[in-house]
């Protein structure tokens, strides 16, 4: 998919065989060493925003087909609002993978939690534009917080668990709050400065062994 100097990212093929294996690169006469590496049939990971698996997430707000914004603190999801999560991980398809994915539900069980409420799931399954990228399409619970950072995450299989991103969720879709540090956060969705400071008190006692 990509080449640099340091850094190579590649599809895993839907039909490498499940359980330890060794990967190995190579150029043209040069072998790399092995790396152990373990393959399972899903294990989910969210994109986000900072490329670091945590913080804001890769989610998108459907208003409609050709307005689907990505969510912000300042612009926030409504409960009931349809949802674009991308990420990849879900797992093997029957087509190549190193043609355009078809579109259609992937048949492992999924699951979409949100501020730990179980989100009502719409669709899960490769995106149409990008081989190895899937996306997820949830509904925003009803009874789910309200907030600017609303942790998300997937379990795929009943048991495995995704890194955990946030969202931002309020009844007003141009901006969210929350109860932790109003004034913090309204400053740091507003791009302005923001410092603090941490104080602490020690007693030390030292003996020196004098004679």
């Amino acid at each position: 998919v990509y080449v640099n100097a340091t850094q190579i990212n590649a599809i895993m093929p839907s039909n490498a065989p499940i359980g330890l294996a060794a990967l190995q690169v190579v150029k043209g006469s040069q072998h790399s060493n092995f790396t152990p590496v373990r393959i399972v049939s899903s294990a989910f990971g969210i994109f986000a925003a900072l490329g670091t698996g945590e913080g804001p997430g890769i989610l998108q707000n459907f208003i409609s087909q050709a307005n689907q914004p990505i969510n912000s603190p300042t612009i926030a999801a409504q409960t009931g609002q349809a949802i674009t999560l991308w990420g990849t991980g879900l797992g093997p398809v029957t087509f190549p993978d190193n043609q355009a994915p078809k579109a259609g539900n992937l048949p492992v069980k999924t699951e979409v939690f949100v501020g730990g409420v179980s989100a009502p799931l719409l669709y899960n399954g490769r995106t149409p534009c990008c081989s190895g990228t899937d996306q997820i399409v949830f509904q925003v619970p009803n009874n789910a917080p309200q907030g600017c950072w609303v942790p998300v995450y997937v379990r795929t299989a009943g048991t495995i668990v995704s890194n955990v991103v946030t969202m931002a969720i309020s009844s007003d879709p141009n901006s969210c709050t929350t109860d932790v540090l109003p004034q913090f956060t309204s400053g740091y969705i507003k791009g302005e400065r923001i410092a603090k400071a941490l104080v602490t008190r020690t007693d030390t006692k030292e003996d020196i062994g004098l004679t």
